[in-house]
Protein backbone atom coordinates (compact mmCIF):
# COMPACT_ATOMS: atom_id res chain seq x y z
CA UNK A 1 0.00 0.00 0.00
CA UNK A 2 2.87 2.38 0.77
CA UNK A 3 4.33 1.80 -2.71
CA UNK A 4 0.97 2.50 -4.35
CA UNK A 5 0.58 5.65 -2.27
CA UNK A 6 4.00 6.97 -3.27
CA UNK A 7 3.09 6.28 -6.91
CA UNK A 8 -0.18 8.22 -6.42
CA UNK A 9 1.73 11.13 -4.86
CA UNK A 10 4.14 11.21 -7.79
CA UNK A 11 1.27 10.98 -10.30
CA UNK A 12 -0.62 13.87 -8.70
CA UNK A 13 2.50 16.02 -8.38
CA UNK A 14 3.53 15.26 -11.97
CA UNK A 15 0.04 16.17 -13.20
CA UNK A 16 0.22 19.44 -11.27
CA UNK A 17 3.58 20.31 -12.84
CA UNK A 18 2.39 19.51 -16.38
CA UNK A 19 -0.63 21.79 -15.96
CA UNK A 20 0.77 24.63 -13.83
CA UNK A 21 3.94 25.62 -15.68
CA UNK A 22 1.59 27.61 -17.92
CA UNK A 23 0.67 29.78 -14.91
CA UNK A 24 4.32 30.46 -14.03
CA UNK A 25 6.06 31.01 -17.35
CA UNK A 26 3.37 30.14 -19.90
CA UNK A 27 2.80 33.70 -21.04
CA UNK A 28 6.57 34.35 -21.06
CA UNK A 29 7.22 31.23 -23.16
CA UNK A 30 4.19 31.93 -25.36
CA UNK A 31 5.43 35.44 -26.13
CA UNK A 32 8.94 34.03 -26.74
CA UNK A 33 10.52 36.21 -24.09
CA UNK A 34 11.82 33.21 -22.11
CA UNK A 35 12.89 29.81 -23.44
CA UNK A 36 11.07 26.69 -22.29
CA UNK A 37 14.29 25.20 -20.86
CA UNK A 38 15.07 28.28 -18.78
CA UNK A 39 11.47 28.42 -17.57
CA UNK A 40 11.68 24.82 -16.30
CA UNK A 41 15.02 25.32 -14.51
CA UNK A 42 13.89 28.50 -12.75
CA UNK A 43 10.50 27.01 -11.84
CA UNK A 44 12.10 23.97 -10.20
CA UNK A 45 14.56 26.04 -8.17
CA UNK A 46 12.05 28.51 -6.80
CA UNK A 47 9.39 25.85 -6.25
CA UNK A 48 11.75 24.13 -3.79
CA UNK A 49 12.45 27.43 -2.03
CA UNK A 50 8.73 28.09 -1.63
CA UNK A 51 8.08 24.58 -0.30
CA UNK A 52 10.69 24.63 2.44
CA UNK A 53 10.53 28.30 3.44
CA UNK A 54 6.78 29.00 3.40
CA UNK A 55 5.07 25.71 2.55
CA UNK A 56 3.83 24.91 6.03
CA UNK A 57 1.40 27.84 6.30
CA UNK A 58 -1.37 26.13 4.30
CA UNK A 59 -0.39 22.55 5.23
CA UNK A 60 -2.37 22.68 8.47
CA UNK A 61 -5.39 24.06 6.62
CA UNK A 62 -5.48 21.13 4.20
CA UNK A 63 -5.23 18.54 6.98
CA UNK A 64 -8.31 20.11 8.62
CA UNK A 65 -10.67 19.25 5.76
CA UNK A 66 -11.08 15.53 6.35
CA UNK A 67 -9.76 12.90 8.79
CA UNK A 68 -7.40 10.99 6.48
CA UNK A 69 -5.95 8.92 9.29
CA UNK A 70 -4.89 5.89 7.25
CA UNK A 71 -2.93 5.42 4.08
CA UNK A 72 -5.77 3.74 2.16
CA UNK A 73 -8.03 6.77 2.40
CA UNK A 74 -5.20 9.15 1.51
CA UNK A 75 -4.43 7.01 -1.55
CA UNK A 76 -8.05 7.13 -2.75
CA UNK A 77 -8.27 10.91 -2.37
CA UNK A 78 -4.95 11.42 -4.15
CA UNK A 79 -5.82 9.14 -7.05
CA UNK A 80 -9.22 10.82 -7.53
CA UNK A 81 -7.65 14.28 -7.61
CA UNK A 82 -4.87 13.16 -9.97
CA UNK A 83 -7.24 11.60 -12.50
CA UNK A 84 -9.31 14.79 -12.79
CA UNK A 85 -6.22 17.00 -13.02
CA UNK A 86 -4.71 14.77 -15.71
CA UNK A 87 -7.97 14.75 -17.70
CA UNK A 88 -8.34 18.54 -17.66
CA UNK A 89 -4.69 18.94 -18.70
CA UNK A 90 -5.39 16.63 -21.65
CA UNK A 91 -8.28 18.95 -22.59
CA UNK A 92 -5.90 21.98 -22.53
CA UNK A 93 -7.70 23.53 -19.55
CA UNK A 94 -5.63 25.26 -16.84
CA UNK A 95 -6.79 24.10 -13.41
CA UNK A 96 -5.37 23.93 -9.90
CA UNK A 97 -4.48 21.14 -7.51
CA UNK A 98 -6.36 22.94 -4.75
CA UNK A 99 -9.66 22.42 -6.57
CA UNK A 100 -9.20 18.73 -7.33
CA UNK A 101 -7.59 17.63 -4.06
CA UNK A 102 -9.93 19.56 -1.77
CA UNK A 103 -12.92 18.38 -3.81
CA UNK A 104 -11.79 14.78 -3.31
CA UNK A 105 -11.30 15.38 0.43
CA UNK A 106 -14.80 16.78 0.75
CA UNK A 107 -16.15 13.73 -1.12
CA UNK A 108 -14.30 11.51 1.35
CA UNK A 109 -15.66 13.47 4.30
CA UNK A 110 -19.24 13.13 3.02
CA UNK A 111 -18.79 9.37 2.54
CA UNK A 112 -17.48 8.98 6.09
CA UNK A 113 -20.24 11.15 7.52
CA UNK A 114 -17.57 13.33 9.08
CA UNK A 115 -18.25 16.79 10.45
CA UNK A 116 -16.72 18.92 7.71
CA UNK A 117 -15.25 22.27 8.78
CA UNK A 118 -17.91 24.17 6.89
CA UNK A 119 -16.51 27.58 7.77
CA UNK A 120 -13.16 26.57 6.28
CA UNK A 121 -14.88 25.03 3.24
CA UNK A 122 -16.83 28.24 2.61
CA UNK A 123 -13.70 30.32 3.12
CA UNK A 124 -11.71 28.27 0.62
CA UNK A 125 -14.37 27.78 -2.06
CA UNK A 126 -15.45 31.43 -1.96
CA UNK A 127 -11.80 32.39 -2.49
CA UNK A 128 -11.78 30.38 -5.73
CA UNK A 129 -14.37 32.78 -7.15
CA UNK A 130 -13.53 36.17 -5.66
CA UNK A 131 -9.81 35.77 -6.41
CA UNK A 132 -10.35 36.02 -10.22
CA UNK A 133 -12.35 39.21 -9.62
CA UNK A 134 -9.62 40.61 -7.35
CA UNK A 135 -6.98 39.61 -9.91
CA UNK A 136 -9.00 41.20 -12.70
CA UNK A 137 -9.21 44.51 -10.83
CA UNK A 138 -5.47 44.45 -10.02
CA UNK A 139 -4.59 43.51 -13.60
CA UNK A 140 -6.81 46.29 -14.94
CA UNK A 141 -5.20 48.89 -12.65
CA UNK A 142 -1.66 47.64 -13.29
CA UNK A 143 -2.20 47.85 -17.05
CA UNK A 144 -3.57 51.39 -16.84
CA UNK A 145 -0.74 52.44 -14.54
CA UNK A 146 1.97 50.98 -16.78
CA UNK A 147 0.39 52.62 -19.81
CA UNK A 148 0.44 56.04 -18.13
CA UNK A 149 4.02 55.54 -16.94
CA UNK A 150 5.27 54.61 -20.40
CA UNK A 151 3.51 57.63 -21.87
CA UNK A 152 5.28 59.94 -19.42
CA UNK A 153 8.60 58.05 -19.47
CA UNK A 154 8.91 56.46 -22.93
CA UNK A 155 11.46 53.65 -23.24
CA UNK A 156 13.07 52.52 -26.48
CA UNK A 157 11.86 49.20 -27.90
CA UNK A 158 15.24 47.47 -27.41
CA UNK A 159 15.56 48.50 -23.76
CA UNK A 160 11.88 47.82 -23.15
CA UNK A 161 12.24 44.23 -24.34
CA UNK A 162 15.25 43.74 -22.07
CA UNK A 163 13.41 45.14 -19.06
CA UNK A 164 10.31 43.10 -19.79
CA UNK A 165 12.29 39.88 -20.27
CA UNK A 166 14.09 40.37 -16.96
CA UNK A 167 10.83 41.27 -15.21
CA UNK A 168 9.06 38.21 -16.63
CA UNK A 169 11.81 36.02 -15.20
CA UNK A 170 11.49 37.69 -11.79
CA UNK A 171 7.70 37.40 -11.85
CA UNK A 172 7.84 33.75 -12.97
CA UNK A 173 10.29 32.91 -10.17
CA UNK A 174 8.02 34.71 -7.70
CA UNK A 175 5.07 32.67 -8.99
CA UNK A 176 7.01 29.39 -8.70
CA UNK A 177 7.90 30.28 -5.11
CA UNK A 178 4.23 31.07 -4.42
CA UNK A 179 3.13 27.70 -5.84
CA UNK A 180 5.60 25.93 -3.57
CA UNK A 181 4.36 27.94 -0.60
CA UNK A 182 0.64 27.58 -1.30
CA UNK A 183 -0.21 24.68 -3.62
CA UNK A 184 2.12 21.86 -2.56
CA UNK A 185 0.06 21.47 0.60
CA UNK A 186 -2.79 20.29 -1.65
CA UNK A 187 -0.83 17.06 -2.18
CA UNK A 188 1.37 16.66 0.89
CA UNK A 189 -1.44 17.56 3.29
CA UNK A 190 -3.41 14.51 2.18
CA UNK A 191 -0.80 12.16 3.68
CA UNK A 192 0.38 14.02 6.78
CA UNK A 193 -2.07 12.36 9.20
CA UNK A 194 -1.59 8.90 7.65
CA UNK A 195 2.06 8.91 8.79
CA UNK A 196 3.31 7.46 5.51
CA UNK A 197 6.57 9.39 6.01
CA UNK A 198 7.84 12.50 7.85
CA UNK A 199 6.18 15.67 6.54
CA UNK A 200 9.53 17.18 5.46
CA UNK A 201 10.41 14.15 3.33
CA UNK A 202 6.83 13.97 2.06
CA UNK A 203 6.98 17.55 0.81
CA UNK A 204 10.34 16.81 -0.79
CA UNK A 205 8.83 13.90 -2.76
CA UNK A 206 5.94 16.11 -3.87
CA UNK A 207 8.32 18.90 -4.96
CA UNK A 208 10.38 16.42 -6.99
CA UNK A 209 7.28 15.01 -8.71
CA UNK A 210 6.00 18.51 -9.56
CA UNK A 211 9.43 19.32 -10.99
CA UNK A 212 9.19 16.23 -13.19
CA UNK A 213 5.85 17.55 -14.44
CA UNK A 214 7.43 20.92 -15.24
CA UNK A 215 9.92 19.12 -17.49
CA UNK A 216 7.04 17.54 -19.43
CA UNK A 217 4.67 20.52 -19.32
CA UNK A 218 1.79 20.36 -21.78
CA UNK A 219 2.46 23.12 -24.30
CA UNK A 220 -1.19 23.12 -25.35
CA UNK A 221 -2.16 24.44 -21.91
CA UNK A 222 0.55 27.09 -22.29
CA UNK A 223 -1.03 28.12 -25.59
CA UNK A 224 -4.48 28.34 -23.94
CA UNK A 225 -3.14 30.86 -21.41
CA UNK A 226 -0.78 32.86 -23.64
CA UNK A 227 -2.66 33.00 -26.95
CA UNK A 228 -6.05 31.31 -27.14
CA UNK A 229 -7.82 33.14 -24.29
CA UNK A 230 -6.43 36.58 -25.14
CA UNK A 231 -3.33 37.46 -27.20
CA UNK A 232 -0.88 39.03 -24.75
CA UNK A 233 2.00 41.34 -25.46
CA UNK A 234 5.16 40.80 -23.36
CA UNK A 235 4.25 43.68 -21.01
CA UNK A 236 0.71 42.35 -20.58
CA UNK A 237 2.14 38.90 -19.91
CA UNK A 238 4.30 40.38 -17.17
CA UNK A 239 1.30 42.03 -15.52
CA UNK A 240 -0.69 38.76 -15.63
CA UNK A 241 2.05 36.63 -14.06
CA UNK A 242 2.95 39.16 -11.38
CA UNK A 243 -0.69 39.62 -10.38
CA UNK A 244 -1.23 35.87 -10.00
CA UNK A 245 1.96 35.40 -7.97
CA UNK A 246 1.17 38.39 -5.75
CA UNK A 247 -2.27 37.06 -4.87
CA UNK A 248 -0.93 33.56 -4.10
CA UNK A 249 1.71 35.10 -1.85
CA UNK A 250 -0.92 37.05 0.09
CA UNK A 251 -2.80 33.84 0.87
CA UNK A 252 0.37 31.95 1.87
CA UNK A 253 2.30 34.37 4.06
CA UNK A 254 1.95 33.82 7.80
CA UNK A 255 3.95 37.01 8.34
CA UNK A 256 1.52 39.20 6.37
CA UNK A 257 -1.45 37.56 8.07
CA UNK A 258 0.04 38.17 11.55
CA UNK A 259 0.99 41.74 10.62
CA UNK A 260 -2.54 42.62 9.52
CA UNK A 261 -4.06 40.96 12.59
CA UNK A 262 -1.65 42.95 14.77
CA UNK A 263 -3.07 46.14 13.24
CA UNK A 264 -6.63 44.86 13.83
CA UNK A 265 -7.16 44.72 10.07
CA UNK A 266 -8.82 41.91 8.08
CA UNK A 267 -6.19 39.35 7.14
CA UNK A 268 -5.97 37.01 4.18
CA UNK A 269 -6.91 33.44 5.18
CA UNK A 270 -4.11 30.89 4.90
CA UNK A 271 -5.95 28.63 2.48
CA UNK A 272 -4.75 26.95 -0.72
CA UNK A 273 -5.87 29.08 -3.67
CA UNK A 274 -5.70 28.33 -7.41
CA UNK A 275 -2.99 30.19 -9.30
CA UNK A 276 -4.83 29.46 -12.56
CA UNK A 277 -7.87 31.41 -11.31
CA UNK A 278 -5.70 34.42 -10.47
CA UNK A 279 -3.80 34.39 -13.78
CA UNK A 280 -6.97 33.99 -15.85
CA UNK A 281 -8.67 36.75 -13.85
CA UNK A 282 -5.76 39.13 -14.45
CA UNK A 283 -5.81 38.36 -18.19
CA UNK A 284 -9.53 39.20 -18.32
CA UNK A 285 -8.84 42.44 -16.42
CA UNK A 286 -6.15 43.38 -18.94
CA UNK A 287 -8.50 42.63 -21.83
CA UNK A 288 -11.17 44.90 -20.30
CA UNK A 289 -8.57 47.64 -19.91
CA UNK A 290 -8.06 47.38 -23.69
CA UNK A 291 -11.79 47.48 -24.41
CA UNK A 292 -12.45 43.75 -24.23
CA UNK A 293 -11.62 43.18 -27.88
CA UNK A 294 -9.90 39.87 -28.57
CA UNK A 295 -11.09 38.08 -25.43
CA UNK A 296 -12.37 34.62 -26.35
CA UNK A 297 -15.48 34.39 -24.20
CA UNK A 298 -16.15 30.79 -25.24
CA UNK A 299 -12.74 29.65 -23.97
CA UNK A 300 -13.22 31.74 -20.83
CA UNK A 301 -16.57 30.05 -20.27
CA UNK A 302 -15.01 26.58 -20.56
CA UNK A 303 -12.29 27.54 -18.05
CA UNK A 304 -14.80 28.94 -15.54
CA UNK A 305 -16.99 25.83 -15.85
CA UNK A 306 -13.90 23.68 -15.22
CA UNK A 307 -13.37 25.52 -11.92
CA UNK A 308 -16.78 24.20 -10.84
CA UNK A 309 -16.48 20.74 -12.38
CA UNK A 310 -12.96 19.97 -11.10
CA UNK A 311 -13.85 19.71 -7.38
CA UNK A 312 -17.22 18.13 -8.15
CA UNK A 313 -15.71 15.41 -10.36
CA UNK A 314 -12.88 14.59 -7.98
CA UNK A 315 -15.34 14.47 -5.07
CA UNK A 316 -17.72 12.19 -6.98
CA UNK A 317 -14.91 9.88 -8.10
CA UNK A 318 -13.60 9.60 -4.55
CA UNK A 319 -17.09 8.97 -3.17
CA UNK A 320 -17.79 6.39 -5.90
CA UNK A 321 -14.55 4.45 -5.30
CA UNK A 322 -15.19 4.37 -1.56
CA UNK A 323 -18.79 3.25 -2.13
CA UNK A 324 -17.75 0.41 -4.43
CA UNK A 325 -14.70 -0.82 -2.53
CA UNK A 326 -15.52 0.28 0.99
CA UNK A 327 -13.52 2.74 3.04
CA UNK A 328 -11.17 2.57 5.94
CA UNK A 329 -9.03 -0.47 6.66
CA UNK A 330 -11.08 -2.96 4.64
CA UNK A 331 -9.93 -2.20 1.13
CA UNK A 332 -6.77 -1.98 -0.95
CA UNK A 333 -5.17 -4.60 1.25
CA UNK A 334 -1.70 -4.58 -0.32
Amino acid sequence: MIILSVIAIIFLGWSLGRNNLCNLFGVAVGTRMVSFRKAVILSVGFLFLGVFISGYGTLETVTSFAPLTNIQDAFTVTLSAGLVLYGLTYLKIPVSITQTSLGAMIGFGIYQGADLPMNLVRQTVSAWFYIPILAGVIGFLFFKGVKVYLRIHPIGILYRDQYVRFSLIVAGCFAAYAVGANNIAGIAGLFVDSNIMPSVFLMFIVAVSVSMGFCQADRRVIQTISRDLFPLSPIEALIAVFTGAFILFLFSSEQISSFLEGLSLPSFPLVPVPLSNAVVGSIVGISFAKGGYGLKTQILGVIVVSWILAPLLSGLICYGVLTILGGGENYYAV
